[in-house]
C-alpha cells in the first residue's frame, strides 16, 4: 500500500499550467497597479479654510497670490519656499522644486507636533498637505475634492 502512495503523481501537467498562469496573472496584476503613470505636477495651490490664496505653475513659472493676503504671503524664488504668515504670528513655510515638480512642508510654528510636517511630498495630482491648525491645505493645480489625501505617518 506505502508503494502505491509513492508511485502516485502529485501534480498532473494540467495542473502545472493552471498553477502558472494564476501566477503570471497575479503578477501582472502588481505591475499593472505599480506600474500607472501618475499625473505630472503642473503646479500648486495653497488654500486657507477653503480659499485658494496662492498659486504656482511650474511650467509659467507664474505665481497668483489673493489680494487679501499679499501682506502675508511671501514668494522667495531663489530658495524656493512660500511663507505664510498669520496674525497671530505662526506661520507655515512651504518648500517647493520645479525641476522635480513636488511640493513639500518645510517648517511651521502652528503646534508643537507639527504634524503636517510629517506628510509626504506631493508630486501628483491625487496628494495633499494639510496643516489643522491653520486650516491651511497645500494640493496640486488639478487636485479634486474627489481624490483622497495621503495622511502623514
Amino acid at each position: 500500500m506505502r508503494t502505491d502512495f509513492i508511485k502516485k503523481k502529485i501534480f498532473y501537467i494540467k495542473d502545472l499550467f493552471i498553477y502558472a498562469f494564476i501566477a503570471v496573472f497575479t503578477v501582472m496584476l502588481f505591475l499593472a497597479v505599480l506600474l500607472q503613470p501618475k499625473n505630472a505636477l503642473d503646479g500648486f495651490k495653497i488654500e486657507i479654510d477653503g480659499t485658494t490664496v496662492f498659486t504656482y505653475n511650474f511650467n509659467t513659472k507664474k505665481d497668483f497670490i489673493l489680494e487679501e493676503y499679499s501682506s502675508l504671503i511671501f514668494l522667495d524664488s531663489l530658495s524656493k519656499t512660500v511663507t505664510v504668515n498669520f496674525l497671530d504670528g505662526t506661520k507655515n513655510v512651504i518648500g517647493f522644486d520645479a525641476e522635480k515638480k513636488e511640493v513639500f512642508m518645510l517648517d511651521t510654528t502652528c503646534s508643537v507636533s507639527k504634524t503636517c510636517l510629517s506628510f509626504p511630498k506631493i508630486c501628483d495630482d491625487k496628494s495633499s498637505i494639510y496643516c489643522a491648525p491653520h486650516k491651511l491645505s497645500v494640493k496640486s493645480l488639478n487636485y479634486t475634492l474627489g481624490d483622497t489625501p495621503v495622511s502623514g505617518a
